[in-house]
């Protein structure tokens, strides 16, 4: 981000690509805020798995520590919702069926 911005001491979001930002969701995301409880919840908790494997740069022993989870729990989350990146199937999470 810092080689790609233009010397403004604010670092955001428009500095990352197309791709980055629609992985990264975000506990306020209107996919949070619409549909049945489980829904919404189901649309937190990919956020928060997404947000996670971001900020532990992919490493999902990290992330899983970080989370309480172990690793085949992480795993079977991150296949639930289409978020894992060593998966060439992986797809933003839809609406549970």
């Amino acid at each position: 981000m810092v080689v790609l911005s233009d010397r403004s001491s604010v670092l955001g979001p428009q500095l990352l690509s197309a791709k980055v930002l629609a992985r990264a969701a975000v506990p306020d995301h209107p996919a949070a805020t619409t549909g049945t409880l489980k829904e919404r919840v189901e649309a937190l908790e990919a956020g928060i798995l997404s947000e996670t494997l971001t900020r532990c740069d992919g490493n999902k022993t990290r992330a899983a520590a970080e989370l309480g989870l172990s690793g085949v729990g992480l795993r079977n989350k991150l296949a639930r919702y289409g978020l894992d990146p060593d998966t060439p199937e992986a797809t933003a999470p839809g609406p549970a069926g």
